[in-house]
């Protein structure tokens, strides 16, 4: 892999990501690299043209500068990676969390002690796993129902306040509907 440096390997090591992980893109076009990433299961790859803050050239699938903003690291590999998408429901409340993990069951149980939105009482309304692109799924899934969010919802995890982003008001046959929906087409 002559087309990683020295930089490139020191940057991955520290973030403990792996020389599998990259594709070389220095001469492929943009839907090219994604293509090629995607058949690789790589989620960064090489560009040819340089950040214009820093001028690293390891780059996220979308585009953006993994070294300049190590924030996308976790997104990037959170968005491609295989998991569970699940909606659990408080009925007493009229609400679903529509989420990703990688265990749902357990997921529910942290949600429950963790009182999640000043919630006791989540249970798990449908799950469906999902071999790549989990996270991306279920930020699908939250956009379709950006109107229907439920806002100034939180709760405390470990002495902080947390805010819920994840909390829609919809029936259950309708979080079923959409989950189908969505998933059907990540599958």
């Amino acid at each position: 892999m002559t087309y990683l440096n020295s930089a490139h390997l020191s940057f991955l090591s520290l973030h403990g990501l792996t020389q599998d992980q990259v594709i070389d893109g220095r001469f492929m076009s943009k839907k090219d690299i994604q293509h090629e990433a995607e058949r690789q299961g790589a989620s960064f790859y090489i560009s040819s043209s340089p950040c214009r803050k820093h001028g690293h050239t390891l780059r996220t699938k979308a585009g953006h500068c993994a070294q300049c903003d190590t924030a996308k690291i976790s997104y990037q590999l959170r968005s491609s990676s295989a998991g569970h998408v699940y909606a659990a429901a408080c009925s007493a409340k009229g609400w679903i969390k529509f989420g990703y993990t990688k265990n749902p069951v357990e997921r529910i149980q942290v949600l429950n002690e963790h009182q999640y939105a000043s919630c006791s009482s989540w249970h798990l309304l449908h799950s469906t796993y999902l071999p790549r692109h989990a996270g991306r799924c279920e930020l699908e899934i939250h956009a379709r129902l950006a109107d229907r969010m439920v806002q100034g919802l939180g709760y405390y995890k470990e002495g902080k306040w947390q805010a819920c982003r994840e909390i829609f008001s919809c029936t259950d046959k309708e979080a079923l509907n959409i989950m189908k929906d969505i998933t059907h087409k990540f599958q």
